[in-house]
């Protein structure tokens, strides 16, 4: 069963940003989109996890990527971690 990790998140595709909230399961994360991709560096500051080229499955707002075509920035890391004490 997939496991929330982070609620209030951004994806970062090659083309835009889409704002929700990201899981994992195994070797995937799973991302579920709430809104439609924005083009604006809104949020280039939040916890992202940054997909790498074109590597993800999309249907119905949920995004599919593999772990190893993906990255979570900084923020992101320490959030997870437990070492980001302001969220």
């Amino acid at each position: 069963m997939a496991k929330c990790i982070i609620t209030g998140c951004a994806l970062q595709l090659p083309d835009g940003y889409v704002w929700g909230d990201l899981f994992e399961e195994g070797d995937c994360f799973i991302f579920n989109g709430s809104g439609d991709v924005q083009y604006d560096e809104k949020f280039l500051e939040e916890k992202m996890l940054i997909v790498l080229f074109d590597y993800y499955f999309e249907r119905r707002n949920v995004f599919v990527i593999l772990k190893s075509k993906s990255t979570l920035n900084e923020k992101a890391l320490k959030y997870i971690s437990g070492s980001d004490q302001n969220g």
